[in-house]
């Protein structure tokens, strides 16, 4: 009974084996019954070729950052917009280099800012680097390191005391009655004056920094003359006080290094990078930048508020034989779209690219496959065809 049961188990395992057999989707050929031709091995170079081409291909579309973007109106209302911009002034010395703030109406804006200039000479190297104390204001400020602490001359209250600026000298000197004259010989207020005086050898000026100011149409410059405010019944206006030789002496020649409106983001376009002007007659350059709301949302949850721009340049020859003429100078003047882009990175899952590499191996396989088995179809017909002839001739012969 127990040798009746272990055949039939073996005749149970064999009728699974079998059915098995019938599932394969892989039939195999016998070896001798196969052959390998020169056409099959260019066809297998090549179906090799295209998959390696296309693997690497679809692996670094995946590693690439793709985003899907939506338009809505913009709902900020109390925002800032953070200006960055670095432009080198070629014939405009860092005295005459002054950044005014407007907004729509020409009145000055009161704007957050951090200013820095660097003095150039003829041939562009940096003679000496200031920071500006104020908007519309020329005065600039020498930079002084983190870790300077500047001589008191005998007047500090204890041995640790530092007088960095002219001003904490001069309070020094006051408190300790010496004379105020004395004051502006010490080394704090001469190297703050000798920043406010254009050198001889002085010839341009580069300005970088940022400002912060209120989301608004407006726009800030670099003009002619010294600028003042003037106050009327409630408002302000915007004067720049110069002379004939000012405007004779201006040149407009500038490299704008960068210009961006907020942070930035992966493939974003800032137009306004290494442009650069020549003038070779007095002249306005406006530019006109239309600022658009972006949100940026990364994988990773961090999102930053920015702005994307376009703008066009516009130069205006100033014709001095007339009365009234603009005012020569470097403009840039934005206005905001009232749309805002959103733009999400998507997220990309590792079977998506198992799957597609599994497409392309196995479609790249039975595509050749296809063109193999009708090039051997082809020229078996075609050599069936010759035959035919060849025989039909034979016997009219």
């Amino acid at each position: 009974q127990k040798i009746e049961n272990e055949n039939e188990n073996e005749t149970n395992q064999t009728k699974i084996i079998q059915a098995v057999k019938k599932l394969d989707f892989y039939p195999k050929t016998e070896s001798n019954a196969t052959s390998k031709t020169n056409s099959g091995g260019i066809l297998t170079i090549i179906c090799i070729i295209l998959m390696v081409y296309l693997t690497i291909f679809e692996i670094y579309d995946y590693s690439r950052i793709s985003t899907k973007d939506i338009l809505v109106v913009d709902q900020e209302v109390n925002d800032t917009i953070q200006i960055n911009f670095d432009v080198t002034f070629h014939k405009i010395p860092c005295i005459s280099a002054v950044i005014d703030v407007l907004d729509v109406s020409g009145e000055p804006q009161s704007a957050r800012h951090n200013i820095y200039k660097v003095r150039l000479d003829e041939d562009g190297n940096a003679i000496a680097k200031g920071k500006q104390i104020d908007l519309g204001v020329a005065s600039m400020a020498p930079i002084i390191p983190e870790n300077y602490c500047g001589s008191c001359y005998g007047t500090q209250k204890h041995a640790n005391q530092c007088c960095n600026t002219c001003a904490e000298i001069k309070l020094q000197f006051s408190l300790a009655g010496r004379a105020a004259g004395l004051a502006e010989q010490t080394e704090q207020c001469i190297r703050e004056t000798s920043m406010n005086i254009k050198k001889k050898f002085e010839y341009g000026c580069r300005v970088s920094g940022n400002l912060f100011v209120k989301k608004a149409k407006g726009g800030f410059h670099v003009a002619a003359g010294e600028s003042s405010t003037e106050t009327h019944d409630h408002h302000q206006h915007h004067l720049h006080k110069l002379n004939i030789a000012d405007i004779f002496k201006f040149n407009s020649s500038h490299t704008i290094h960068y210009i961006t409106f907020g942070a930035s983001f992966p493939g974003m376009i800032n137009s306004l990078t290494n442009i650069k002007h020549k003038s070779e007659v007095v002249e306005q350059i406006k530019y006109f930048v239309n600022l658009v709301p972006t949100s940026y949302h990364f994988r990773s949850g961090k999102v930053i508020h920015t702005y994307q721009y376009a703008a066009n340049e516009f130069a205006f020859q100033i014709n001095l034989q007339q009365r009234q003429f603009p005012l020569p100078g470097i403009f840039i003047d934005y206005d905001i779209n009232a749309m805002r882009v959103i733009y999400t990175e998507e997220e990309r899952f590792f079977l998506h690219l198992i799957t597609r590499l599994c497409a392309i191996i196995g479609g790249v396989y039975v595509v050749i496959g296809i063109l193999y088995h009708g090039i051997n179809r082809f020229k078996f017909l075609f050599n069936i065809k010759s035959s035919s002839s060849t025989d039909t001739l034979i016997s009219m012969e």
